[in-house]
């Protein structure tokens, strides 16, 4: 990914005046990029942005180069403005665009006030990291940890550790990465509410990956780390979703008279979205709330209906049910018998 945008101080051009300029400063790059048919140029934010498409055999060289070049000469010639333009790393995956961009964007920092028109590249400014996927992987983790999908997560490891196999990355080049990554993994898991035993302190953290060299016993580690931080997550979530259910019935067996009980009600209570309560809910006790709370309310009724010798009407408004008729039709389609029936039975 290129950006390109104008080189301008506070006050040079007045509002409309950048926009107007941005818009030329577009077509331009647009003509240029299009008859190459080398990319997808756009105006993002402040800039102009450039997807360049490159094959298999083409890294960062020729074909964008010189595309950034006429742009260049082309800008200077014919608009005599003083233009930065900056690129990312190639990727091989579309979800890793927005990397690319952002380091299009870090590149710009380096863009001088005085050396006039530039081209910068991330690669030159900031050389790469020898670990690439490592360097790119701790957003990819995080998902996966917040998930609790162990398979994504065991699958980025392997992709770290077979990046260092492939390109003969030495201890001391992968040690300190290897480090970040792990307390990475460390830092998300607490901020998760996960607790740390004593097989991850920082300190036996940064012992343990200082001593050991061997490739195959430090992806095991981490890999076992991985697991222990979402076996942990899930415990936690567990938790929560059955203390929170076990509050909602304890909250239908006290307020089940109220006619006025309600999803919305409760979870105003407890704090949480009635969706994602709801599907909570159901998942616990394998019904919803609704059908929980008929059941409770049916239930009382019955031993009303047993135990007294009230009209339909009062235990229905007793248990409650605003409307008799409604009752009536719930009890009968729950228990088989009216209830005038189910009190003789």
């Amino acid at each position: 990914v290129a950006v390109v945008g104008i080189k301008h101080n506070e006050g040079d051009f007045t509002v409309s005046e950048l926009e107007a300029n941005k818009l030329m400063l577009s077509d331009a790059v647009d003509s240029i990029v299009n008859q190459r048919e080398i990319g997808l140029p756009f105006v993002y934010e402040d800039f102009i942005v450039v997807i360049f498409r490159l094959s298999q055999s083409e890294d960062k060289g020729t074909p964008v180069d010189s595309v950034l070049l006429e742009i260049q000469q082309y800008i200077e010639k014919y608009m005599a403005w003083q233009i930065m333009i900056a690129i990312g790393h190639k990727f091989d995956r579309m979800e890793d665009i927005h990397r690319s961009y952002k380091q299009a964007l870090s590149a710009l920092d380096y863009a001088s006030d005085t050396r006039g028109s530039e081209i910068l590249t991330i690669w030159d400014v900031e050389p790469k990291s020898k670990i690439q996927y490592l360097d790119l992987c701790e957003e990819e983790t995080e998902k996966a940890i917040k998930s609790c999908s162990l398979m994504k997560m065991q699958s980025l490891i392997d992709a770290i550790f077979t990046d260092i196999v492939d390109h003969n990355i030495l201890p001391k080049d992968y040690s300190f990465h290897l480090l970040e990554y792990v307390l990475h993994i460390l830092k998300v898991a607490i901020m998760q509410g996960v607790s740390l035993d004593e097989r991850y302190t920082q300190d036996e953290v940064i012992e343990f990956l200082k001593n050991t060299n061997d490739l195959k016993e430090l992806k095991t580690w981490i890999n076992q780390l991985g697991s222990f931080v979402i076996a942990e997550i899930l415990t936690i979530r567990n938790d929560t979703t059955m203390n929170y259910v076990r509050k909602a019935i304890h909250y239908i067996e006290e307020s089940y008279a109220n006619p006025d009980i309600s999803v919305e009600a409760l979870c105003a209570i407890l704090a949480i979205s009635p969706n994602y309560f709801s599907a909570m809910f159901k998942k616990s006790t394998d019904m919803t709330f609704t059908k929980y709370l008929t059941q409770i309310r049916l239930e009382e009724a019955k031993k009303l209906l047993k135990a007294s010798d009230k009209k339909s009407f009062e235990i229905a408004e007793l248990v409650g049910f605003s409307d008799a008729n409604y009752f009536s039709y719930c009890f009968k389609k729950n228990v088989g018998l009216s209830p005038s029936q189910y009190r003789k039975s």
